[in-house]
């Protein structure tokens, strides 16, 4: 049994391959015999397989030859691509690839301990993408970084997986995707990453790029659910985290950036936390029908260094149908890592 974020997932009996900057395609993947380069590898594999990417540089160059595109596999039977232990291996592209590996139409996989960037002159848009739907898919320990468009670029996926990834300097975001045509996003976790210094990068320099507000996590309205949670965002030249997923939970993040915040806020109810709601000074902040109580105290949100009491919340000092009260939840209870 395989274990992804507390969640038991079979896998079953397949081959492992191997490739390696010093094999042939010629060979027949072995340890000892690998092959020469990713995309080759991918394009072989059947479900439960495996395919080891051994440390070193591989140049990306080819639509055709060089992106890596798995194919679909099977409940039972995931399919594996990582990069090999302790000696992960960079994905290079170039040439105006369109991505580094593209993974429409796939379903249950894995990608892992890999490396994807540019050579910091030629240009190279995406590091993983999905231009048609895509399924049950786990990005663990992801570095991508210092490329012209997006880090991860998905137009509908469901039951993402994003765990324990650094991605930044990248031209037009870190995270995120055009509006879904399949239903968007759906069924995604994100935890303990990092999305960092989107827009600070662009063929080569730093600046200026066609795209004037890339974010570090921003999708299209989407169902959801979306959670975000244990991640840093700092310094991108957009929002930090833009989600318009319709139910969106983001938890223990850390955030700072070049850009002014606004924060617009409706239809939430924020309750029985271990402190008031703050919202810090340096945000611009409009809120309307929402709910905010704090068991036991008289001010249950803080804006701009000012406590506002349940009777000046109530009465419209912070916006309008705005609750200070018990919202009389049938069972709450604090996340044990509160």
């Amino acid at each position: 049994m395989n274990k992804y974020n507390g969640e038991e997932r079979p896998v079953a009996g397949g081959t492992t391959y191997y490739v390696s900057p010093e094999g042939n395609n010629q060979n027949p993947g072995t340890k000892e015999s690998p092959w020469a380069t990713p995309a080759y590898g991918a394009k072989r594999l059947k479900p439960g397989d495996t395919l080891i990417i051994q440390g070193g540089r591989y140049v990306l160059s080819s639509f055709g030859d060089d992106m890596v595109t798995p194919p679909a596999s099977e409940p039972g039977a995931w399919i594996t691509i990582k990069g090999e232990e302790g000696a992960r291996p960079s994905l290079i592209g170039v040439n105006n690839l369109y991505a580094a590996i593209e993974i429409s139409n796939a379903q249950y996989l894995r990608l892992e301990n890999l490396e994807i960037t540019s050579n910091g002159q030629q240009p190279f848009r995406s590091g993983i993408s999905s231009w048609e739907p895509a399924a049950h898919v786990v990005l663990d320990n992801i570095y991508i970084h210092h490329l012209d468009e997006i880090g991860v670029n998905f137009r509908d996926i469901d039951d993402l997986k994003l765990l324990n990834s650094r991605i930044e300097y990248c031209g037009f975001g870190a995270v995120g995707g055009p509006k879904g045509e399949h239903g968007g996003w759906r069924n995604v976790l994100i935890t303990n990453c990092r999305f960092s210094y989107s827009g600070h990068y662009y063929q080569g320099t730093p600046g200026p790029l066609p795209y004037d507000r890339p974010d570090g996590f921003g999708i299209e309205p989407s169902p959801g659910p979306v959670e975000i949670g244990d991640t840093t965002v700092e310094h991108n030249r957009g929002d930090g985290l833009d989600s318009k997923a319709a139910n969106t939970y983001i938890h223990h993040c850390k955030y700072s950036g070049d850009a002014p915040i606004s924060l617009a806020m409706r239809n939430c109810i924020l309750s029985h936390g271990p402190g008031r709601v703050y919202i810090g000074p340096d945000v611009s902040f409009t809120s309307d029908h929402n709910l905010f109580y704090w068991p036991g105290h008289e001010a249950p949100i803080e804006v701009a260094g000012r406590q506002y009491t349940n009777t000046e919340v109530e009465e419209g000092a912070i916006g309008a149908g705005i609750l200070a009260r018990d919202p009389l939840f049938v069972k709450w209870e604090i996340c044990g890592q509160c």
